[in-house]
């Protein structure tokens, strides 16, 4: 008996039009290219813990190889217990895993972290590194002597660092000192953040959206094509925007945000600094134009080559928080409070072959832009027009200085309180000649506030009597008294980006104060404006902004009830209400500031300090036995004068000395741009 005989598989086929023989024109049907091979298949990475196939790892390997002698053993019963699985603990069944759910072949797991049994088992197949290692009895000792540790040592590993000495390496030595706890004071940070609710937080979440979705892109064209890189790129999925929902809070957040004494109800506005790279902005065809006519030109068919014009060569660009900043500061009625990592503001060039610097051009499309965006808008509109070189371009401290001499001719007081890191961010010696990364920051932020014709002290020296009753720049530094019974001493870096104006608004972010941050062509950056909600108070000041500012203050003097080393009766909490008043501004804050740092210039001979105006009067300091090692107890004495952290910035440090970088180093070499 014959078998059938299979027939072939058939292509499908669609009719078009006929022909006139009758006979139908049959096109074949192919699957589309992205579907011809194997379509990618997402699997949850834990997937194999469910089906108890994840095969026993190497326990040395586990291991942090940074892990010596207690920190070893602590760390296999650590890791023993994190597996959530004791020795006589029976193995879970099948039905006590997580569900697995399965919608559209895409597999999503769902688990949680669970109380600890009696038998001493922790369930959660969830977590990625389950490999049932069983709990040695022998080894729990051990985490009674890490617990010790972690009392005595906050700080492990290359968590204990000191930028202005070593930068941390990879994250495979994270266990690993790099420093001398004896001897190396680990540099603490000031940083301030913000949690923010409601439709602001889409705002943000689709401003990552965008720019996941254009590293997506730019990566997959760096790619090269037909590569099994560029295809396993291309599988990374884009995002998008989802439909509103309800807040994600834990305990401890929900009870902040319904704490009137931590949060409030404000008005806010997302601010960004991005442009065509960083968000792909379609720009149009605007390349391929200009190729065109440069080629009608080259070839006789036009007169001359087509240059963009400002508005097409900037499409795409952002600038919301330059424009904020800005404004913000020209619209201040009393004060302005600023705390920023840089402070590198409006410099001119001495270089006759830079860039021509143009704010507002004789060009009329660029005061109507020809697309109805409220980015393309001039960020320095408001500002006098200047046709000057500048090397900087942002005009921060330009707006600062026309508001402060608005306020001299009307004859009404303003103050302006800056703080800025004693130290930039650098490895190195300060003072020693070698340290050229941080001295080129101190060179341009010197610029910008102390030396030059065009800096903000000289500018208001001319035209005000003295430029110290309108502007204070400090910095900030702590000290304490070590075990064994040294005083260290070491400056706070300054890390956070934050302006206040008047307790009415505040912009807090990422965005430092430059040109790298503020105009949107290089790093991309976020910030939020919050201001009073107009619907719900009637006050001149928003609450929640000048709660934050008070307690930002009263860190800084160490009048905080929170402070290990609280001084609260020399002066009246009051004045902090009022940050204006010449009882705070040069009787509190100036005349704390002062006192510290001539005390811990006595103490301790800090660098830098106003005395240093060479190298060689840096390495003749270091030389001199400071008072905190030949007299302790006198110099104990004297740190009990300290009140807070707040202390003069050192202005004249350096300032008989060439700090740009010498010719044919690297830093000289590279451009100067990734200073500014």
């Amino acid at each position: 008996m014959s078998q059938p005989q299979k027939s072939p598989p058939t292509k499908r086929k669609f009719s078009l039009h006929p022909k006139a023989s009758g006979e139908g024109h049959q096109l074949s049907w192919h699957m589309p290219k992205p579907f011809q091979r194997n379509p990618p298949i997402l699997t949850d990475r834990r997937k194999r813990e469910i089906d108890h196939e994840r095969p026993a790892p190497d326990m040395d390997q586990l291991r942090h190889r940074g892990f010596t002698g207690v920190f070893q053993r602590a760390g296999v019963a650590l890791h023993a217990l994190f597996t959530r699985r004791s020795s006589n603990a029976p193995k879970p069944s099948s039905h006590s895993g997580p569900a697995l759910v399965t919608e559209d072949n895409l597999m999503f797991l769902e688990s949680r972290w669970d109380e600890v049994n009696e038998g001493g088992a922790y369930d959660n197949l969830g977590f990625e590194d389950d490999d049932g290692e069983p709990v040695d009895p022998s080894l729990l000792d051990d985490l009674d002597n890490l617990y010790k540790i972690g009392q005595r040592c906050t700080f492990i590993g290359q968590d204990y660092v000191n930028w202005n000495v070593c930068e941390p390496d990879g994250k495979e030595h994270a266990a690993k000192d790099l420093l001398d706890r004896q001897e190396v004071p680990r540099m603490p940070w000031h940083d301030v953040a913000c949690v923010l609710s409601g439709q602001i937080a889409s705002d943000f979440s689709r401003h990552f959206i965008q720019r996941w979705n254009a590293i997506r892109t730019s990566r997959i064209r760096l790619a090269t094509k037909g590569t099994s890189e560029r295809e396993k790129r291309r599988r990374k999925p884009l995002l998008i925007p989802s439909e509103p929902c309800a807040p994600w809070t834990t305990d401890k957040l929900d009870h902040v945000l319904r704490d009137p004494r931590q949060a409030s109800l404000c008005q806010v506005q997302a601010l960004r600094s991005v442009s065509i790279w960083s968000l792909a902005v379609p720009a149009g065809n605007v390349k391929r134009g200009y190729r065109t006519e440069f080629r009608r030109w080259l070839y006789g068919h036009s007169p001359k080559p087509v240059t963009p014009s400002p508005n097409e060569r900037e499409r795409g660009l952002e600038t919301s928080i330059l424009s904020a900043y800005v404004n913000s500061i020209l619209d201040a009625k009393s004060f302005i409070l600023i705390e920023n990592q840089f402070f590198i503001s409006y410099i001119m060039s001495s270089d006759f072959n830079a860039q021509v610097h143009t704010d507002t051009p004789e060009d009329p499309s660029r005061n109507k832009p020809a697309y109805s965006a409220a980015a393309d808008t001039d960020p320095h509109e408001r500002l006098p027009k200047t046709h000057q070189i500048a090397q900087v371009k942002n005009r921060i401290v330009d707006a600062i200085f026309l508001r402060i001499l608005r306020a001299h001719k009307e004859g009404k007081p303003f103050r302006v309180f800056i703080i800025l890191p004693l130290v930039p961010g650098f490895p190195g010696e300060f003072g020693n000649p070698t340290s050229r990364s941080q001295h080129i920051i101190w060179h341009y932020t010197r610029l910008s506030l102390f030396s030059g014709e065009q800096a903000l002290f000289p500018r208001l020296a001319r035209q005000v009597p003295d430029p110290n009753d309108y502007v204070s720049v400090c910095g900030l530094r702590t000290f304490e008294e070590w075990p064994n019974g040294n005083l260290k001493t070491e400056l706070i870096y300054v890390h956070s980006k934050v302006m206040v104006i008047d307790d009415r608004l505040m912009i807090v972010g990422s965005a430092n104060l430059n040109d790298r941050s503020t105009r949107g062509k290089r790093d991309s950056e976020l910030a939020v404006l919050i201001e009073n909600n107009p619907y719900q108070s009637d006050q001149p000041f928003c609450p929640f902004v000048r709660r934050f500012r008070r307690s930002l203050m009263a860190e800084h003097l160490g009048v905080l009830p929170t402070l290990k080393r609280v001084n609260r009766d020399e002066w009246s909490d009051d004045l902090l209400n009022d940050p204006v008043r010449s009882e705070f501004f040069h009787g509190v804050w100036q005349a704390t500031a002062k006192r510290n740092a001539e005390i811990f210039e006595e103490v301790f001979n800090v660098i830098p300090c106003n005395r240093l105006k060479t190298f060689n009067d840096c390495k003749e300091h270091r030389q001199k036995i400071p008072m905190s090692v030949h007299s302790p107890r006198k110099a104990l004495e004297l740190l009990q004068q300290v009140r807070g952290y707040l202390v003069r910035f050192p202005e004249e440090f350096l300032a008989s000395e060439d700090l740009t970088p010498p010719p044919g180093t690297m830093e000289k070499l590279a451009p100067a741009l990734i200073w500014l």
